[in-house]
């Protein structure tokens, strides 16, 4: 199997991705989602099994996942991503009507984090 960042080749099983996320609606449309619905461990030892061509998850959640099957020598992450995506912190409209202060100052500061520390940020979360 293959992905090129546009197109996969290669595929006979199909790859999988956690229920109800958007990778597995990316998936459906380019039509190599794979029949089996399941949560990323599974999908994974599917994987590693012969049973997937393979399964997309967040990098850091896969080598979790790698790491505690011991399945690094059956399961490769592709060089180029699947996909990426910026995750938001939602309020409610009525918070933000109440308190649209605090809704603003959270969100620049936490932008202003993830500019300032995001790397380090991220490789602590990945070494958990």
């Amino acid at each position: 199997m293959s992905w090129d960042g546009h197109k996969f080749s290669g595929i006979t099983l199909g790859i999988g991705a956690p229920p109800g996320y958007i990778a597995q609606q990316k998936l459906a449309e380019m039509k190599v989602l794979s029949s089996k619905n399941t949560v990323p461990q599974k999908g994974m030892v599917l994987v590693a099994l012969g049973r997937m061509d393979g399964y997309v998850v967040a990098r850091s959640a896969g080598r979790k996942i790698i790491e505690k099957f011991e399945l690094s020598d059956s399961i490769r992450a592709l060089s180029l991503p699947f996909m990426q995506s910026l995750l938001y912190l939602p309020v409610s409209k009525a918070f933000y009507k109440k308190h649209p202060q605090v809704a603003e100052k959270l969100w620049h500061s936490l932008a202003k984090i993830r500019k300032e520390q995001g790397q380090r940020l991220l490789k602590k979360y990945e070494n958990l």
